[in-house]
């Protein structure tokens, strides 16, 4: 991994993160779920295989309706599905999201788990979901790596993964936490993936990107 590139990039996010970033879906995302701990847990499980502007559209919805698991398991599928309709796959995330809460109820008395093995114990949550709510419900040394993530870190040059899950492993190995900080914990995964809604794209706006000559793949279509 290479962490001078890591640095160089996370600073640069830092510096553009108050205006090419402040904009995107995912920021006003996370100024609408960190009200509460269940918002940013439901947001984050509802967040795989859907967009951050259809789920800004579902959130407010969700907290006018549930505020805890427990309100879930009086509910049903057939209102979860109404209410998740602006999502991808929304009939499956309604049984995931009531099975989610019932776990929660039933073997954690409606308490967040605090531990990355029980939370990936849970339906529908994986080493990103689970990394994240750590994070951001228990401030853990955590970094959700989802599809921006993993495309952005691969492009620029800081490393070199073949999925999210091997990016994950990566970052996350022991020898390597010395090298991040508390803040970058916090932010890297948001600044991430606002940097991909904006700029980084699949398809990038290399040109106009202030990074652009510290960037691998820019230096490398630029020659061409």
């Amino acid at each position: 991994m290479n962490f001078d590139k890591l640095n160089e990039l996370y600073n640069f996010l830092e510096s553009i993160k108050n205006s090419v970033l402040i904009n995107s879906p995912v920021f006003k995302l996370y100024n609408v779920k960190r009200k509460n701990k269940w918002l940013i847990v439901w947001s984050t499980l509802l967040s795989s295989r859907t967009t951050d502007k259809a789920l800004l559209k579902v959130l407010p919805l969700l907290s006018g309706r549930f505020s805890s698991p427990f309100d879930v398991l009086k509910s049903d599928l057939k209102e979860l599905e109404e209410l998740f309709r602006p999502l991808g796959f929304y009939r499956n995330k309604a049984k995931i999201f009531f099975e989610f809460n019932r776990s929660i109820v039933e073997k954690y008395n409606g308490q967040v788990p605090s531990t990355l093995e029980e939370l990936i114990q849970l339906p529908g949550v994986g080493l990103k979901v689970g990394s994240i709510i750590l994070n951001e419900v228990y401030s853990y040394d955590f970094i959700g790596v989802d599809v921006h993530v993993f495309r952005i870190l691969n492009r620029v040059g800081v490393l070199k993964t073949s999925t999210p899950d091997d990016t994950w492993k990566v970052i996350h190995k022991e020898e390597f936490r010395r090298f991040f900080t508390k803040d970058m914990y916090s932010n890297l995964n948001r600044y991430l993936v606002a940097f991909g809604q904006t700029i980084c794209k699949v398809k990038p706006n290399c040109f106009i990107c202030g990074f652009n000559k510290k960037c691998d793949y820019y230096l490398y279509i630029a020659k061409k």
